[in-house]
This record gives C-alpha cells, sequence and structure tokens, in this order.
C-alpha cells in the first residue's frame, strides 16, 4: 500500500466520519429542539429542518423550496386539456 493509497483511505474515512456525525447531530438537534415544542409545531419544525438538509446536500434547489414555502403559480401556465375542464365543472 502506497502512500497515496493512505491518503484516499483517510479521505475516504473522513468523509464517511463526517456524514455520520451530520446525520447524529441533526437527530439530536431535532429530538432536543423538540422537546420544547408543542405537538402541532413538531411536524412543522421537521419539514424546516429536513428542506434545509436537502438544500445543503444539493438534492433540493432554492428555487424549489421557494415553490414549496410560497407556492407562487406559473406566470403563464398551459391551458387546462378538455377533459380535465369538464371534469373540474
Amino acid at each position: 500500500m502506497t502512500e497515496n493509497d493512505d491518503l484516499q483511505l483517510s479521505i475516504r474515512d473522513l468523509e464517511m466520519r463526517v456524514d455520520v456525525l451530520t446525520k447524529i447531530i441533526t437527530k439530536f438537534v431535532f429530538s432536543f429542539a423538540s422537546r420544547g415544542l408543542f405537538d402541532q409545531h413538531r411536524l412543522t419544525a421537521a419539514v424546516m429542518l429536513c428542506v434545509r438538509v436537502l438544500e445543503k446536500a444539493g438534492t433540493i434547489s432554492t428555487t424549489e423550496i421557494d415553490l414549496l414555502v410560497k407556492g407562487t403559480p406559473h406566470p403563464s401556465p398551459a391551458p387546462l386539456p378538455e377533459q380535465l375542464r369538464s371534469w373540474l365543472t
């Protein structure tokens, strides 16, 4: 095993360790914070934490978060198909 292999192995180990620590700390923070919340607010806090974790991981973009939170309509939506329009009325 060369020094380069050792370095690659240690980088991989470090990345795995950071991932594990991030998951553990996130779970601990939610558990600790949820103790001080009313039951009806725990789901909101969980969603907020989950969205931030997904954003940091690059799984969702800020545009998708804005759409989820604000729900702004498309400026020029496509017309509804006749079958769907007749079903809605």
